[in-house]
């Protein structure tokens, strides 16, 4: 999406929301937990009760920022991003257990007994790369 936006002289300037869904953590923590947990991962799933998040209000400056929006649902819209770089977003699911795959494949998080790696092979940051390349070069010996 960005390469798009950078390559679309119409885009300069512009901003896009690139996401497709807002999930509260608690829900990413239940499709994270549904994937993992069977693998031997144990994912914390408790959220804070507002008690507990008022009294931290009173010793953290972090806190009285997030506090109001607490319990709020966000609403936004992604159409400029499908309509003006023609972009269609991933499945939600998919791309959270994607970045947890991820995190673990590049020995951020250690690998379980369990673990039995991503169901489809990741695109590693390299094969991204010459992938973009590979059609950035392409284009220009069309044109």
């Amino acid at each position: 999406a960005h390469i798009i936006a950078m390559e679309m002289q119409n885009a300069a300037g512009n901003r896009y929301i690139l996401n497709n869904h807002a999930l509260w953590l608690k829900e990413i923590a239940a499709i994270v937990t549904e994937e993992f947990q069977p693998q031997g991962y144990s994912i914390p799933q408790w959220s804070m009760p507002m008690a507990g998040a008022w009294v931290l209000w009173y010793f953290s400056g972090v806190m009285r920022r997030i506090y109001p929006k607490l319990g709020r649902v966000l609403h936004f819209s992604n159409e400029k991003m499908r309509t003006e770089l023609g972009i269609e977003p991933r499945d939600i699911r998919s791309t959270i257990l994607d970045t947890c795959y991820s995190i673990i494949e590049n020995g951020i998080v250690p690998k379980m007994d369990n673990y039995r790696g991503p169901p489809t092979p990741l695109v590693t940051s390299e094969e991204s790369d010459h992938k973009i390349l590979t059609s950035n070069i392409e284009t220009i010996e069309d044109n």
